[in-house]
């Protein structure tokens, strides 16, 4: 073992056995160093096209995801927290970026569309309601 991987995983011992709070430099120095580059290696055959297809990624992001809640559990940190909600938008930021495109961003449904999921339901409740009025009206004036 290498100098570098030892003094990671101080890092990653040490607040065990110190029974310490959160360690969050410790957190980010075990994601950057072992989560990523292990996310990075399994990416690596992948296109930029691939990317883009959760069928093919999903597993890998699975273990990405698994890896950052080890990390956080060693270094006692609640997961998900802020430092690892920074991680992945970083890692979609470097890795998944050209996967957004125009094409897939919310937009306001067609105009005739809009009124007829608004209209619906305020007919549909003024029907109700004049339901309800008739009919209290009708087994009162039965009685």
């Amino acid at each position: 073992m290498g100098p570098h991987v030892l003094r990671v995983l101080g890092l990653l011992v040490l607040p065990l056995a110190l029974g310490a709070a959160c360690n969050t430099t410790g957190l980010m120095i075990a994601m950057d160093e072992f989560c990523l580059p292990q996310f990075e290696f399994e990416l690596r055959n992948l296109s930029s096209f691939e990317r883009c297809n959760w069928s093919l990624i999903y597993s890998h992001y699975e273990s990405l995801s698994h890896c950052t809640q080890k990390a956080a559990s060693w270094q006692h940190c609640f997961w998900p927290n802020q430092e690892v909600d920074s991680f992945f938008v970083e890692v979609h930021r470097q890795q998944l970026s050209g996967c957004v495109t125009e094409s897939s961003s919310l937009r306001d449904p067609p105009e005739e569309i809009l009124a007829l999921f608004i209209s619906v339901p305020m007919v549909l409740t003024t029907v109700a309601a004049g339901l309800v009025v008739w009919c209290s009206k009708r087994s009162e004036g039965g009685d």
